[in-house]
């Protein structure tokens, strides 16, 4: 039901809200110092914002870039700089630099794991967020990741690599020009 206010070029509505989301509203209102009607109207404003571009909204792959980048842990960096640095890289890197990649994936096999990422799958689809590949599942232990660059075949590989041999899953990583194959074994 929406009624026009007389003088105020505003409308008032009546909304139906369950209790759970009264109790965030209600929150964020007093977090935020705001009236709940302040609240909604940024609300709407937002998601509109967010389907403006005709494409359709994935609240966790927004959860997980701000997950990323809020920590400060994360960059955002230029793909033709990326590959510029890939180029470097695959060309003239040392095993220091190598070993440096290989420690940072065990890093994060650790990490994945305590936040209870233990299966090819879940961790293949987390580290889509960084953007260096989309994957696609061929069926239920193998996958295709399709590579932004040529280039980032290697670092990929060794990356995953390590990953799951501190998760303990045995994979099989077969790279391809801009593409790369993995297989779970049994």
């Amino acid at each position: 039901m929406v009624k026009k206010e007389k003088g105020k070029g505003t409308k008032r509505i009546s909304v139906a809200l369950d209790d759970k989301t009264n109790e965030i509203l209600n929150n964020l209102s007093e977090k935020k110092g705001m009236t709940v009607s302040d609240i909604v109207r940024i609300a709407l404003v937002t998601y509109s914002e967010l389907e403006n571009d005709d494409t359709e909204i994935d609240i966790e792959k927004y959860r997980k870039y701000l997950h990323l980048l809020y920590g400060g842990e994360s960059v955002i960096i230029d793909i033709e700089l990326w590959a510029c640095l890939l180029d470097e890289l695959n060309e003239l890197g040392s095993e220091k630099a190598w070993n440096c990649i290989r420690q940072i994936a065990e890093i994060y096999g650790i990490h994945f794991k305590s936040e209870g990422f233990e299966d090819t799958k879940s961790i293949l689809k987390y580290l889509e967020t960084n953007n260096w590949y989309t994957l696609k599942a061929n069926g239920d232990k193998d996958y295709t990741l399709v590579l932004r660059t040529r280039n980032s075949s290697e670092i990929v590989k060794v990356f995953l690599e390590n990953i799951f041999r501190v998760q303990g899953i045995q994979v099989e990583i077969v790279n391809g020009l801009r593409k790369i194959v993995i297989t779970e074994k049994s």
